[in-house]
């Protein structure tokens, strides 16, 4: 019986016996040069909100107080393509019943 746990490979959870999703490679001249960020994906589009991700939570949220950047995204056969990468912060309500002190 296959395990769902979680992948040190791909970052992800998934069951045991399934592969990880397929490597992208992203290219942030601005913040890495040359150098790119391999990320698990099931496509381009995919790989680039994943850096999204994670490239805001390696600073001061700068995507999330509305800034934008520009990645390119390669996969494993070489073919790139562009994104402009941005944030919208979400709020979120909760209500939380209170027991009256009579109970």
């Amino acid at each position: 019986m296959a395990k769902y746990t979680y992948c040190k490979i791909c970052n992800a959870f998934h069951y045991d016996n399934e592969n990880c999703p397929p490597v992208f490679f992203i290219f942030h001249e601005e913040y890495m040069g040359n150098e790119s960020q391999k990320i698990h994906a099931c496509g381009f589009e995919e790989a680039a909100e994943k850096y999204a991700e994670h490239y805001d939570s390696q600073g001061d949220y700068n995507l999330a107080n509305g800034n934008e950047i520009t990645v390119t995204v390669q996969d494993e056969k070489g073919e790139q393509r562009r994104f402009k990468l941005s944030a919208e912060p979400t709020v979120n309500y909760s209500a939380e019943e209170i027991e009256s002190e009579d109970n």
